[in-house]
C-alpha cells in the first residue's frame, strides 16, 4: 500500500492519497510539491486562527503519542546536533557557534589550565567530549574553555582565589618535605 509521498519507479509520479472513492491520487512531482506547500500553508493558517485550541490539541496527541513524540524528536536531534549546541551556547552562556570556535583556536584547541587538548577529553562512553566553557557565576562573564577536570576543580573551589592559594600553598610544602610511608601489612 503506498504512502504518501512515494513515488512510482516506472512513471516517476508521486503517490498522494486515496479519494473518497478510494482510488490512488498520483501527480506529477512539481503538482505534488505545489499541493504538499499548499496543504502546509492552510495548516499553519488555520493552526493560528485559533491559536489557543490548537496547542490544546497538540498537547493531547503529545500526551496520546509519547513514544511517537519521542522518536520524532530523536531523529530530528541526530540530524540536527549543530542547531541544538548552538542554541545551548546561547541560550546559557550567551556566546554564538562561531565565538566557541575563536576561543578554541586562541588557546591551541585545548584547555586554558592544563592544556589538555580538546581530542584527548573523553567520556565514559570513549565519545570525545568538548571542552566546557568556563564562566563566572556572579557576573556570568566567559572566560574560556576548560577541560572537564579543571572545570570540576575550578567549582569545587567555588571560584575562591584565596582557597586556590592555599591549596598551591599546600602541594608546594608536602613535594618539600619526605613523605613517611605506612606500613599497612599486619605483623603476627
Amino acid at each position: 500500500m503506498p504512502k504518501h509521498g512515494d513515488i512510482d519507479q516506472t512513471t516517476g509520479m508521486v503517490f498522494w492519497s486515496f479519494d473518497s472513492d478510494g482510488r490512488e491520487r498520483w501527480f506529477d512531482p512539481a503538482r505534488f510539491f505545489f499541493r504538499k506547500n499548499a496543504a502546509n500553508a492552510r495548516q499553519k493558517h488555520a493552526y493560528w486562527a485559533n491559536h489557543e485550541q490548537s496547542k490544546i490539541r497538540v498537547r493531547e496527541w503529545a500526551a496520546a503519542n509519547r513514544s511517537k513524540k519521542r522518536a520524532s524528536f530523536t531523529k530530528w536531534s541526530k540530524r540536527n546536533l549543530d542547531k541544538i549546541r548552538d542554541s545551548f551556547l546561547k541560550r546559557k552562556y550567551g556566546i554564538s557557534s562561531e565565538r566557541y570556535q575563536e576561543m578554541l583556536i586562541e588557546q591551541n584547541f585545548g584547555c586554558a589550565i592544563c592544556g589538555t587538548s580538546e581530542s584527548a577529553v573523553r567520556k565514559a562512553s570513549g565519545k570525545r567530549h568538548a571542552l566546557c566553557v568556563d564562566h563566572c557565576h556572579a557576573t556570568g562573564r566567559v572566560r574560556g574553555l576548560l577541560c572537564v577536570n579543571c572545570n570540576i576543580a575550578l567549582g569545587k573551589f567555588k571560584d575562591n582565589t584565596q582557597t586556590m592559594q592555599r591549596a598551591i600553598e599546600y602541594l608546594m610544602a608536602q613535594q618539600s618535605e619526605p613523605v613517611a610511608v605506612l606500613n599497612l601489612t599486619s605483623s603476627p
